[in-house]
């Protein structure tokens, strides 16, 4: 479990790094960092959204703004400012160019291929 949490944070420190190299080990702890972290944030923004949703429904208050709807996007958003890099540095550590990332915005088989991409191991 520690080297989960080691990998995520390594990748968001390494973020303005694009050259180099990540080995296929480090990528994916970081990336099942990155699910692990984003499935207990999701759990509990749903948690505070329904304490909320019931003080709402047994009390005159009116909350809107919770902390819930604001925990997740921050996350998303340092996660993804550090993701797109170490994606084309472990690209990169394949032989592949940078360019396969484009491979994202194509929905279902772009993912798939993509995810091959990643997953090969320079030999």
């Amino acid at each position: 479990m520690i080297d989960l949490i080691d990998s995520y944070f390594f990748m968001i420190r390494d973020f303005r790094n694009y050259r180099g190299t990540v080995s296929v080990h480090q990528f994916w702890n970081s990336f099942f960092s990155i699910f692990i972290i984003g499935a207990i944030l999701f759990v509990i923004s749903e948690f505070i959204s329904l304490i909320i949703f019931l003080i709402n429904l047994t009390t005159n208050m009116r909350i809107t703004l919770s902390t819930a709807s604001i925990l997740f996007p921050i996350f998303a958003i340092i996660t993804l400012i550090g993701l797109f890099p170490q994606m084309i540095r472990r690209l990169r550590d394949a032989n592949h160019s940078s360019y396969y990332l484009l491979w994202i915005f194509v929905p279902i088989i772009g993912w798939i291929f993509l995810t091959m991409a990643l997953l090969e191991t320079n030999l």
